[in-house]
């Protein structure tokens, strides 16, 4: 089954090419396209972003996504960039195609052209075909090392983005985890002496375990030390501990590992009639726009996907024109708190 965004952009792109969408015309907002299509600004921007790269459209702030050609390029000097990314659950993704696009339109000689880390897996010998360059997203080491290694063999240009692969030789762009710890951690603890980081899993991602590494250090700087200093949700009653512990005043302050598990958690202390603003401070990671919307808001660590994107881009290029150039093992990108009405 196809993405849902790329649904969007081919129903679009044959409407566009059928000139019901003359040149000069506007196109409906990504706004007006997620309520026709029932889904996120976030596809439907992937899918505009998509017709923007073919050259059929520019997407001007103000002025919405002009119609600027009905036809299809077949320049074949172009060649592709491919960004590899999950696109399950979009929402839970940073919009990293921004800073991405932002690069490869001052080059002409590039195309952006986005793929699952799935499709790619299955079938990534296929999908080589005219690429100068891959930026991928580690979903899970363990299921894309394989494909890594294969590209890395085949001196085919990579930047990671998000998650680096320990001692791997493939470039890293990512978020300042170790920083966002100490960050999250310090929001929670105000008024606070019992917190508690919650992974959903066993530490198994390194950028958890900086995020952890974060909230250890701000608790020996502070001279405190809690009895329960992690739990990992295994199973569901995981959620049920969490809440017998806020219950018995065992835990007063989570960092949660993500904004997806802070906002089950606080969903799950809500059917426990547990009054959050008053028994418990929770900060998750990565400022997904659920975040905003949950109840209480949630207090979270933004990550600059933008300039990921972009930086990351940058690196690629570079590596594309010098395969020699040389480039930092990981070059972390600063983040910031933003705080709402889960922490004191």
């Amino acid at each position: 089954m196809q993405p849902k965004y790329k649904l969007i952009y081919q129903s679009l792109k044959k409407d566009i090419l059928s000139q019901k969408y003359p040149i000069g015309s506007t196109l409906p907002s990504e706004i007006s396209l997620a309520e026709k299509y029932q889904v996120s600004r976030i596809t439907t921007k992937r899918a505009l972003n998509e017709l923007e790269q073919d050259k059929l459209v520019a997407r001007k702030q103000g002025k919405g996504t002009i119609v600027i050609q009905n036809s299809i390029s077949q320049d074949i000097h172009v060649q592709e960039i491919l960004l590899v990314i999950p696109f399950a659950n979009n929402y839970e993704f940073g919009d990293y195609m921004s800073g991405v696009l932002k690069e490869i339109n001052n080059t002409p000689e590039y195309h952006l052209k986005t793929i699952s880390n799935q499709e790619f897996k299955k079938d990534y010998v296929n999908s080589l075909t005219n690429v100068a360059g891959i930026l991928y997203y580690v979903n899970q080491v363990s299921e894309n090392i394989n494909v890594l290694s294969s590209l890395y063999l085949r001196n085919i240009p990579v930047v990671l983005l998000d998650k680096k692969i320990l001692n791997f030789p493939l470039p890293c762009v990512m978020p300042d985890n170790l920083a966002g710890g100490k960050l999250a951690t310090t929001a929670v603890l105000k008024g606070n002496l019992h917190p508690c980081f919650v992974a959903d899993s066993a530490l198994s991602e390194i950028s958890v375990r900086s995020r952890y590494l974060g909230f250890l250090t701000t608790l020996k700087e502070q001279n405190i030390a809690t009895d329960i200093p992690l739990i990992t949700l295994n199973k569901k009653s995981d959620l049920k501990t969490i809440a017998n512990y806020v219950s018995n005043k065992k835990i007063d302050a989570i960092v949660a590992e993500n904004d997806v598990t802070a906002i089950n958690i606080i969903n799950y202390l809500h059917e426990q009639d547990i009054d959050i603003s008053k028994d418990v401070s929770i900060v998750g990671f990565d400022n997904i726009q659920a975040a905003s919307l949950s109840y209480p808001s949630l207090t979270t660590i933004n990550q600059d996907f933008n300039l990921i994107g972009a930086k990351a881009t940058a690196i690629l290029l570079n590596k594309i024109q010098d395969p020699n150039f040389d480039v930092p093992d990981t070059i972390t990108i600063p983040v910031k708190l933003i705080r709402r009405q889960s922490t004191k």
